[in-house]
């Protein structure tokens, strides 16, 4: 009987001590991973939205994870690629409402300009029957047509074929010309040489500074940009995910500059510019200064007072152009267009069409091109 307690007693002194030991060792084993969790340092987050190999993506509604700075680099340089900076000059709502003229109108990269002068006479004629046709010249007389169209092949010429714009198109918006909502205006289309042709003087590119953005899931990406020349405006630039790059989804203003200013009634609709140097982008002496001929007769589209000054958003004539400026000018640097002090205006002038003027740069005598109403 001793020796059977004996034996009990030896076997629940040993399961006690196994107890503790499993249970020292548990602990042990916590406390260091504990410590393991403690002196681990954070994982750095990600800055961009890696594509998942193998799953499905998970049914959120937006992911909006910020973008890092290495994205801001990116996609800066991204933008500011010239296929595909000309991607974001025009405003629209979707692919569809791009504006065609626009986009094309520097061309296409690798495609460099050519000169009229060097294409066939053949094509040369085509090219010029298309042009007068274009809708652009739709309400142009025959002469200012003509007019128009002398000064336009002193200029470079853009040429693309039909399918190098279809091309670029399913490349950076996933659609064909024909697609779009609207169709080139200023671009003539020669059908017999398969070509679409406009003549360009300078570029459409403008300075912008990306301000951020975010991932709306990890195929589309949402950037903000500010427009830093005329028209100034803040953008929002939708792109998705396409192979190894991005195409454009849409692009359009949160905020214009313009919006902030209360505009009102002009205290009249023609005056006379007295200072030409005074004329600005914005009603802002620090604005950018706009070219103005002194003593110019303009149309008053609206007034503001800016700190006080009364400012007059004027429609200024552009030499050589066929299209209007828009600037502000401080009221106090024009007068108020009248009969009697019509005689200091010297541009735009009123003359008849059939008037006959002497050209002092030429010394010829030359027939009037253009009508000036005052």
């Amino acid at each position: 009987m001793k020796k059977l307690l004996m034996t009990v007693l030896c076997i629940a002194v040993f399961l006690c001590g196994c107890s503790t030991n499993v249970q020292n060792d548990t602990a042990e084993a916590v406390v260091e991973t504990d410590a393991e969790l403690h002196t681990q340092q954070p994982a750095e987050p990600t800055p961009s939205v890696p594509a998942l190999e193998g799953t499905e993506s998970p049914k959120t509604e937006t992911l909006e994870i910020d973008l890092q700075e290495e994205d801001i680099e990116f996609f800066t340089a991204f933008l500011k690629e010239k296929g595909n900076w000309c991607c974001i000059v025009s405003e629209y709502e979707a692919p569809s409402r791009i504006d065609p003229d626009e986009v094309f109108y520097s061309g296409i990269p690798g495609i460099s300009s050519v000169s009229y002068s060097l294409l066939p006479k053949d094509e040369q004629q085509a090219v010029k029957t298309a042009f007068f046709l274009t809708p652009a010249m739709a309400d142009k007389t025959s002469q200012q047509r003509s007019e128009l169209w002398e000064h336009k092949i002193m200029l470079n010429m853009v040429k693309l074929t039909f399918d190098a714009v279809d091309d670029f198109l399913t490349e950076k918006f996933g659609l064909t010309l024909s697609e779009l909502e609207k169709g080139f205006s200023d671009f003539a289309a020669a059908e017999e040489y398969g070509a679409y042709y406009n003549f360009v003087g300078d570029t459409n590119y403008f300075l912008f500074e990306l301000t951020g953005g975010y991932y709306e899931d990890e195929n589309t990406v949402v950037l903000t940009y500010r427009k830093t020349e005329w028209p100034e405006a803040d953008m929002v630039v939708t792109l998705k995910r396409s192979g190894d790059s991005w195409q454009f989804v849409s692009n359009l203003p949160t905020k214009s500059y313009l919006e902030d200013i209360e505009r009102h009634e002009p205290p009249y609709t023609q005056g006379i510019i007295t200072n030409g140097e005074m004329v600005r982008r914005m009603p802002d002496m620090e604005s950018e200064q706009i070219f103005a001929r002194s003593f110019t007769c303009v149309d008053i589209a609206a007034s503001a007072l800016i700190d006080g000054d009364l400012w007059m958003h004027v429609c200024l004539p552009v030499w050589e152009a066929f299209q209007p400026e828009m600037g502000w000018i401080p009221a106090d640097c024009m007068v108020q267009y009248t009969e009697q002090n019509r005689e200091q205006i010297t541009a735009p002038l009123t003359l008849a069409e059939d008037a006959v003027v002497y050209n002092e740069n030429t010394g010829a005598v030359q027939e009037v091109s253009f009508v000036h109403d005052v």
